[in-house]
């Protein structure tokens, strides 16, 4: 069930799992191609907050704050111009269908769609 989403602009993609079971571990990469500046911020929204719970987080962000019911992970010292990969290791608290967006500041966004068996 591993898809791969990416953004109409080519600078965001995300690794996933369409389908997931209820309280097992699933992956997500997020690839974000950096812009020419050192800052990569990355937004997890829709229904992220209360569809997963991460358990893992590499590299571990700069900083990190939740706006709106989204999660932003904002970091630094990047190198620009570099795809850079940030790995989500998650595990579905509710069943059923749900939809993630997923952004980086400076690129089209991209939506995704997971089903979570009970």
């Amino acid at each position: 069930s591993k898809k791969t989403r990416q953004s109409g602009d080519q600078k965001l993609a995300v690794h996933y799992e369409r389908f997931g079971r209820l309280q097992s571990d699933m992956n997500m990469t997020v690839t974000a191609l950096s812009p020419a500046h050192q800052r990569v911020v990355i937004t997890l929204g829709g229904d992220f907050m209360q569809q997963y719970e991460i358990r893992t987080l590499q590299p571990q962000p700069t900083s990190m704050s939740s706006e709106n019911g989204a999660l932003r992970l904002e970091y630094t010292g990047v190198r620009p111009g570099a795809a850079f990969d940030v790995w989500l290791g998650l595990t579905p608290l509710l069943p059923g269908r749900s939809t993630q967006q997923i952004s980086m500041d400076g690129a089209q966004s991209v939506a995704i769609g997971q089903f979570i068996y009970p």
